[in-house]
């Protein structure tokens, strides 16, 4: 069965699908540390990041790094977290997010968000990408 992440990209459970290409997608995540929390993710469905191959892992990061700088555009935070952990889902992924306490950095500490909030920080994401292609 695919990942929860592959539904969203498929469009088969709700969620906001911010970037995509053949490699890598980008959502927004339901659980979010700060505004405009993202995650990075591949295609191919891969448990570890360790089993990514060498040129998805490079695009990967590459692609993460387009969403540190729009995240630092978009919400002027001190730092932009990168962060793996993926026991949640196994499908590897790597999570972006504004910095503006190390505290942020627990998974018990996410934010409650709604539906319509959700949408507009994807609309906000979404029209950064649009006007500054990421590769």
């Amino acid at each position: 069965m695919s990942s929860i992440f592959t539904q969203v990209r498929q469009k088969e459970v709700p969620g906001h699908v911010l970037y995509q290409d053949a490699q890598v997608f980008s959502i927004l995540t339901i659980g979010p540390h700060a505004p405009g929390h993202l995650l990075v993710i591949p295609v191919e469905e891969y448990a570890d990041v360790l089993a990514i191959p060498d040129e998805t892992y490079i695009h990967l990061f590459r692609i993460a790094k387009g969403m540190m700088i729009a995240t630092k555009s978009l919400y002027n935070p001190p730092r932009v977290a990168l962060m793996i952990a993926g026991l949640e889902v196994e499908h590897a992924h790597i999570h972006v997010f504004s910095l503006f306490q190390n505290e942020a950095l627990d998974h018990n500490a996410i934010l409650s968000v709604s539906p319509a909030a959700l949408l507009e920080e994807a609309t906000k994401i979404k029209a950064y990408i649009d006007g500054h292609p990421l590769v």
